[in-house]
C-alpha cells in the first residue's frame, strides 16, 4: 500500500516479533513503530533488563518506539 508507517501496538511477544519482522521488510521504505503501554518491550516477562536489551535491538534495526 502506499502508507509511509505501519504501527504495530503492544509489547508483548506478538508485537516486538511483528515490528522486527517489518524493519526486516520494510526498512528504507517505511517507517516502523512499536506503541507499548510499558516502559520497555516484554517488561513484564522478562523483566526490564532484558526488555532494554530487546528495546536497543529494536532501535537499532530502525524501528521507532513509543512508551506511555
Amino acid at each position: 500500500a502506499d502508507a509511509r508507517a505501519i504501527a504495530v501496538v503492544g509489547s508483548g511477544w506478538i508485537a516486538t516479533e511483528v515490528s522486527s519482522a517489518l524493519i526486516g521488510k520494510y526498512k528504507g521504505q517505511k517507517d516502523i513503530y512499536l506503541i507499548q503501554s510499558t516502559e520497555l518491550p516484554l517488561e513484564r516477562a522478562l523483566g526490564k533488563e532484558i526488555g532494554a536489551l530487546l528495546q536497543k535491538d529494536h532501535t537499532d534495526a530502525g524501528v521507532k518506539v513509543l512508551s506511555s
